[in-house]
């Protein structure tokens, strides 16, 4: 899971089976024929479709529920560090770029005041 983006059901459902789970994307219930009188296709919600290896058992959707809330509160736990620390990676690769072209030390001295600033327990 990435750290910087909020837990979705995928994380949840891979925390709780392991490997081997894939997604598949979405699927539309889009046949006209059963559609509600008045509905549009549009209007149908889809659902994602994930696949399991054979040893896998697919979790209930209460324990899927359990499990993403657990990992959003994990994850919201830790938005102080995610915010306080470092810059983008974009913006560290263009520090590091600019130094280059200028012989300047921006992206070292950018590192070293977060590592001060926030040392190691």
């Amino acid at each position: 899971m990435n750290d910087r983006k909020k837990p979705t059901k995928f994380d949840a459902i891979l925390a709780l089976v392991g490997g081997g789970l894939s997604r598949k994307g979405q699927v539309l219930y889009n046949i006209e024929h059963i559609l509600p009188e008045g509905k549009k296709i549009g209007d149908v919600k889809s659902e994602e479709i994930f696949t399991y290896s054979e040893e896998q058992t697919p979790p209930s959707e209460s324990a899927i529920t359990t499990k993403l809330n657990s990992l959003i509160t994990d994850w919201e736990a830790l938005q102080y560090q995610r915010d306080r620390i470092y810059a983008t990676w974009q913006e560290q690769m263009d520090m590091q770029y600019w130094d280059q072209i200028n012989g300047t030390t921006t992206w070292k001295d950018a590192i070293a005041k977060v590592k001060s600033d926030n040392p190691k327990e």
